[in-house]
């Protein structure tokens, strides 16, 4: 059973501590809703992955103190790169993330 009502808030600087502690899991038990600034937004590319071409977006976000590099793919890319060329930019840009799956990746360069 799951508590109604349960939940925790956290600061964007401990993201990254929960999800190491929690295995980085692919199917998490849990859900991760993140409020943040967007900053450094990069226009949607493609890049090719062993699925073929995929197309992504790249932002920061941030808490005015930490900030998280974010990437978002397929078809929410495609959507949030319509959005974000509609909208002023005269204004901080506020994004809210629900049941978020945090993950690290490492890139290795050889």
């Amino acid at each position: 059973m799951i508590s109604p009502h349960k939940f925790e808030f956290v600061d964007m600087s401990q993201l990254f501590g929960i999800s190491k502690a929690n295995g980085d899991a692919e199917y998490p038990e849990y859900g991760t809703d993140i409020i943040g600034v967007v900053e450094d937004y990069e226009s949607l590319s493609k890049i090719s992955t062993k699925f073929g071409q995929r197309d992504i977006v790249h932002f920061r976000l941030t808490d005015g103190r930490h900030s998280a590099k974010v990437t978002v793919w397929a078809n929410l890319a495609v959507a949030m790169e319509a959005r974000y060329n509609e909208i002023s930019k005269d204004e901080p840009i506020i994004v809210i993330m629900t049941t978020t799956k945090l993950k690290i990746f490492h890139i290795i360069f050889l």
